[in-house]
């Protein structure tokens, strides 16, 4: 299951990140493709957004108010991003 959750946030987060012109475009359409190819979801039912930002509060990645955001500017290469936990309410909405 926490493949399968880290595929759906790895698409929801390029996403946004491609909209706010932080990763190319067409990027998130790639990795839609090679989620799939594995077999694995890309999309999910509505989650209770505010539950899911509160669990966001505690994750590893997160330090005082700053979530640090793997993005991919390119397939085969990885940034890391720091986000404000307010900010971060924009990639949680679908």
């Amino acid at each position: 299951m926490h493949g399968e959750a880290v595929a759906m946030g790895m698409v929801q987060i390029s996403k946004v990140a491609e909209e706010k012109g932080l990763m190319p475009e067409g990027i998130t359409q790639s990795i839609t493709e090679m989620c799939q190819k594995f077999g694995l979801p890309v999309d999910y039912e509505n989650w209770d957004v505010d539950k899911l930002y509160q669990a966001l509060t505690h994750d590893k990645k997160a330090r005082g108010n700053t979530l640090k955001l793997v993005l991919v500017p390119e397939l085969g290469s990885a940034t890391i991003h720091p986000v404000s936990l307010e900010e971060m309410k924009d990639y949680l909405v679908k």
